[in-house]
Formats: C-alpha cells, structure tokens, sequence
C-alpha cells in the first residue's frame, strides 16, 4: 500500500487520505504478529522476525 499512497500524494490528496491508504494493512499485520505470537510450537527466531515485518511495515 506504500505505492498507493505515494501515489496519492504525488496527485496532491489530503494527508489524511494519504495515512490511511498507507496504514490500511496495519490489522492484517498486527493480526499475524500476534498469531505467530501464540503459536505453542514455533522456532525462537520467527517471532523476531514477524516483529521486525512489523517495524519495517510501519517505517516505511
């Protein structure tokens, strides 16, 4: 959704609007996160991983 929003906001749309095409995929993540979170038998590392899918996501 990153490239939407650079999109929109080359086409001079509100900020706001901008924010929301970019943010719009936040509970999809959030979501994953926190599954993989609670999943009883995962690799220590795959938690550190999806957590930093999520940092890079906000980020950029």
């Amino acid at each position: 959704m990153t490239g939407l929003a650079l999109v929109l906001l080359a086409q001079d749309t509100p900020l706001p609007w901008v924010l929301a095409a970019h943010l719009l995929p936040l509970p999809y993540n959030l979501f994953i996160v926190s599954a993989i979170g609670r999943a009883p038998q995962r690799p220590a590392w795959v938690l550190g991983a999806a957590l930093f899918w999520l940092m890079l996501f906000i980020a950029i």
